[in-house]
């Protein structure tokens, strides 16, 4: 768990419900991201501009990277190799290898990007791009941008199916036209990763604000914050099939596992 104002991370330990210790990293903590193996953690410290690197194990800080302004999220490959570090002022990704700890590339992309995520396969990266309405795809390979792809306006998080066939970008207000239809108000772009070209444009809520996908791939959850509402597609027909009023303000979507 991240103590903002405290400047450390505490370790619960799950069968327990206990904090069994406490990890002091950098300024104001804000992101995290463990590997897949669950060795390390990666802890962004927004005032130092680094990571913090926690072995879990031994619930000690074993490296600090430099990483620069306004990190707004970070991503790790699901081999564990890379980490994808977003810097939504400087409009970059930075690659780590996490073997060596150190940034082995800088990737320009669109404006204030803000949101990544890593297909499946881990052959992709998607980088949603705030402020020009634009996801850029990177090449995890060879660390290079290999499309652009036009999305809704203000595209602020994505999510991708667990078979890494569909994309879905949620748009907090649709000012642009879409490459397949245009809607005005909120939607959602989907982009057919095999092709990086987007394939439906959905209308849902007002201001929505998460999104999840299902574990089974078959349903898309949009949680709609002014309409008090969660949106939900069905990933075969790229549809809306319900709308389900909660309560007011909803801002966070989890799913439960198979």
């Amino acid at each position: 768990m991240l103590n903002n104002a405290d400047d450390f991370v505490s370790v619960i330990d799950r069968k327990r419900n206990l904090v069994v210790a406490t990890v002091a990293v950098g300024k104001n903590p804000s992101r995290i991201a463990i590997t897949p193996n669950g060795q390390f953690a990666y802890i962004g410290n927004t005032d130092t501009q680094d990571l913090s690197v926690i072995d879990l194990k031994q619930s000690i800080v074993v490296a600090t990277i430099t990483v620069g302004n306004e990190m707004s999220t970070i991503a790790i490959t699901p081999d564990g190799q890379f980490a994808y570090v977003v810097n939504n002022e400087d409009d970059r990704i930075l690659v780590i290898d996490l073997k060596q700890n150190i940034v082995v590339a800088t990737i320009t992309v669109g404006s204030e990007p803000f949101d990544i995520v890593i297909t499946p396969d881990g052959q992709f990266a998607y980088v949603v791009n705030d402020g020009d309405d634009r996801v850029f795809v990177i090449d995890v390979k060879t660390q290079l941008v290999i499309a652009v792809v036009k999305v809704g306006g203000n595209p602020l998080a994505l999510a991708i199916t667990p078979d890494g066939q569909f994309a879905y970008v949620l748009n907090s207000s649709e000012d642009t036209v879409s490459v397949v239809v245009n809607f005005s108000g909120d939607t959602v772009s989907v982009i057919d990763v095999k092709t990086h070209a987007v394939i439906s444009t959905i209308s849902i809520g007002a201001d929505p604000i998460a999104l999840a996908i299902d574990p089974d791939g078959q349903f898309v959850y949009i949680a709609n914050r002014t309409d008090g509402t969660v949106t939900i597609i069905n990933v075969k027909t790229h549809a809306v099939i319900s709308t389900i009023r909660v309560g007011a303000m909803p801002s966070a979507l989890a799913i439960t596992p198979r």
